[in-house]
């Protein structure tokens, strides 16, 4: 056998052989400027909507990437333990040079193997993940993936989705729901077409 000259590629391999459910990559949805992916929101006719890595910033010594998705802006990393948001910098485009990460969450952890279920807060609401058994079929192809039920109760109704995410290819499908008086919405959107480039996100500084 030829000498493996790609760290990660050779990981994937022996985990594979010894059957495991372990994840060999932390990023969940690959973060690289220019990374794209467009949705069909079902139910609706009219355009696409787009969720896309705009930008990248050294922040604290770390390297964080803007993120448009569902028409709002987060400034998103990569970890060990999953995708971690900055929840002080939410939309804001344009980062001062002084600019300090003061509340930052793991938004979307991952479960280890398929007998865990992650349960833990998240932002102002509940998180339950876990990895699906069977593949998940949108427009775009057939995935593997790790199911996010987020739950934010309020007053007067509560805010509910449901994302299914395929790692290393990112958000297959998008549901939610606003079940407060004024909005009792429901929306789902399906992965249509993605565009990734390389390289993928950096983790440390």
């Amino acid at each position: 056998m030829k000498a493996c000259l790609l760290p990660t590629y050779c990981l994937a391999l022996f985990l594979s052989m010894l059957g495991t459910n372990l994840p060999v990559s932390a990023e969940l949805i690959p973060l690289y400027v220019g990374n794209s992916w467009k949705y069909k929101m079902l139910g609706q006719r009219g355009e696409p909507v787009s969720n896309r890595v705009i930008k990248s910033a050294r922040i604290d010594g770390t390297y964080w990437y803007g993120m448009e998705e569902w028409g709002d802006l987060y400034w998103v990393r990569s970890t060990d333990q999953g995708q971690e948001e900055a929840m002080n910098l939410f939309d804001i485009i344009d980062l001062p040079d002084d600019t300090k990460i003061e509340k930052r969450d793991v938004f979307y952890r991952i479960p280890k193997s398929l007998d865990e279920t992650l349960e833990y807060k998240a932002s102002a609401g509940e998180m339950k993940a876990r990895r699906l058994t069977e593949k998940v079929k949108v427009p775009a192809g057939e995935f593997d993936v790790i199911e996010y039920l987020y739950k934010e109760s309020g007053d007067p109704g509560d805010l509910v989705m449901r994302t299914l995410i395929s790692p290393g290819v990112g958000i297959i499908r998008f549901e939610t729901q606003d079940t407060s008086a004024e909005s009792n919405t429901k929306a789902v959107y399906v992965l249509e077409s993605y565009e990734l480039n390389r390289p993928v996100a950096r983790t440390g500084g």
